[in-house]
């Protein structure tokens, strides 16, 4: 997790979890939980996520022989080398239609971020069927966020990679799914400098990727395309 007390302590990020071959991945703070009442003071400053995630990038690609997989480096560079679509938050565009948070209660929410904000609440499994769950206008209504965003979002050309980025942390940041990230010019300079680098190195990149894909089974848990 990035912060304002560790967003300049990612240098030293990498080289720790590769010593413990711990495959790891950098999310920003958001505002939901505990972190609400002091959102402002946990939050990392303009771009320091940008300047984190691409340094992390940086150490992760150029490694002789990496060991750990770097996330979200990998979603990123998986989608700019051979087009497979980001499966995992906060790039799918599909979350509302394959994830949900079933509480101890039974009740059922989009994800567990959204369990602070009872008008995401799908329903009850211990009350309502899950045919019921799953057809409640609440989860038919968010599921329509890709098609709602703004229209800065579709003429970016970085919106197949992030889809307009995470609706929980949108939410949260704007109090409303359908606006994008808060986070767009971070992850456009992160796009921008993966595409950059892969643009410099192209020779490399394809040796590089299959050599990380042979070493799948060493690299536990991750789900490499």
């Amino acid at each position: 997790m990035l912060w304002q007390g560790n967003e300049d302590s990612h240098r030293d990020m990498y080289a720790f979890f590769d010593s413990l071959d711990l495959s790891f991945r950098l999310n920003p703070v958001e505002n939901i939980g505990y972190a609400k009442s002091r959102f402002g003071q946990l939050r990392h400053r303009r771009l320091k996520y940008a300047e984190a995630v691409i340094h992390l990038f940086d150490q992760w690609f150029m490694a002789p022989r990496a060991k750990i997989i770097v996330d979200p480096c990998a979603e990123i560079l998986s989608f700019l080398v051979i087009g497979n679509s980001v499966r995992k938050c906060p790039f799918t565009a599909k979350c509302a239609l394959h994830f949900v948070s079933i509480n101890p209660d039974g009740s059922v929410f989009p994800c567990g971020g959204f369990d602070d904000f009872t008008g995401f609440n799908y329903g009850n499994l211990l009350t309502n069927t899950l045919q019921e769950v799953m057809n409640s206008p609440v989860r038919l209504e968010a599921s329509r966020r890709g098609a709602r965003l703004p229209d800065d979002c579709y003429k970016c050309s970085y919106f197949p990679v992030c889809n307009g980025g995470c609706r929980l942390e949108a939410y949260s940041y704007h109090g409303d799914i359908y606006k994008a990230t808060s986070l767009c010019d971070d992850y456009m300079k992160i796009f921008r400098h993966i595409e950059g680098r892969l643009q410099r190195e192209k020779g490399d990149v394809n040796d590089w990727w299959f050599a990380l894909y042979e070493r799948r089974e060493e690299i536990n848990g991750h789900d490499l395309p």
